[in-house]
């Protein structure tokens, strides 16, 4: 790619891209950045639209290298999936003219209770709006004529960092702050459910690498895999909370006992790296480090 020619991205905030940002402008790749209010992105060419009117943009896209689209609404009513999340990635698509175009996913599209290859089949029930669905389907429908080169969907692990929307160790850190009791129906679960995961540094890193790629299809993207009694022991260990574990048949909290999903999802990601030679480098212990230090700087005792 020509680092002058840069990516265009489509966001809905900074913080919930600034790893992936800096990583490029890292490595001297420009960014154009479409969002729909105004927003500091510093390094970054921004512009404030909407991308139902593509035809606005038109140009800064057909100048950029590529397209990479993290932009999703993240909501459950109909017409705006159907709009927000599903038009809007077909009209990029559309308009999209030179490079690699990137779409950002995720596992909660994924069943639960098996190791995941790229070509597994998406479930209808998940975490995620199923507009995801659709959306990897239009990038695997999508033409590549030169200079197009490939249509990409990363399917990331459970985002490990400290960003507003996609931030689980806030969720799991608050309710271990609380001592609350973690419920788990069986032994097998409290050893094994878990998710595979992604610090921010490492999806930045996965995202520039991506890039290269020139074989259109769905990459999945991790850092590591953790069970949620790893995550639990871990914010106790490092942050000095008290939360418990139980297990009960029922697996059904009581009170104020919290109960995560109740499945083991793991991501093969032998695709990517043999596509990137991509090798991550964050750990849970880091990220769970990472986050209680800046708990402690944002409400200091």
């Amino acid at each position: 790619m020509n680092p002058e020619s840069g990516i265009f991205l489509t966001i809905v905030s900074a913080d919930e891209c600034q790893d992936i940002v800096a990583e490029l402008l890292s490595r001297d790749i420009g960014v154009t950045a479409l969002t729909s209010e105004p927003i500091d992105l510093p390094g970054c060419r921004t512009i404030v639209g909407n991308l139902a009117k593509v035809d606005h943009f038109v140009n800064n896209i057909a100048l950029a290298a590529g397209i990479l689209h993290l932009a999703d609404s993240r909501k459950t009513k109909e017409n705006v999936v159907l709009l927000d999340d599903i038009l809007h990635t077909a009209l990029l698509l559309d308009a999209w003219r030179v490079g690699p175009f990137i779409y950002l996913s995720s596992i909660g599209l994924q069943p639960a209770l098996q190791n995941i290859g790229d070509t597994a089949p998406s479930s209808l029930k998940a975490f995620y709006p199923p507009a995801q669905i659709v959306n990897e389907f239009q990038l695997r429908l999508a033409p590549t004529p030169s200079p197009r080169t490939a249509a990409i969907t990363l399917r990331r692990g459970l985002l490990l960092s400290g960003y507003g929307r996609w931030n689980f160790l806030r969720f799991i850190h608050r309710h271990c702050r609380l001592a609350r009791t973690f419920v788990f129906g069986s032994e097998v679960g409290l050893e094994d459910y878990g998710m595979s995961f992604i610090g921010g540094g490492d999806l930045g890193r996965a995202v520039a690498d991506a890039l290269q790629i020139k074989a259109s299809g769905i990459y999945n993207i991790a850092s590591g895999f953790c069970t949620w009694r790893s995550v639990i022991e871990t914010i106790n260990r490092i942050a000095g909370t008290k939360a418990a574990l139980v297990v009960r048949q029922s697996g059904q909290p009581k009170g104020n006992e919290i109960r995560l999903p109740q499945s083991r999802t793991f991501l093969d990601t032998s695709a990517f790296a043999t596509q990137t030679g991509f090798v991550p480098r964050q750990s849970l212990e880091e990220l769970v480090e990472e986050f209680a230090r800046a708990e402690r700087a944002a409400h200091p005792v």
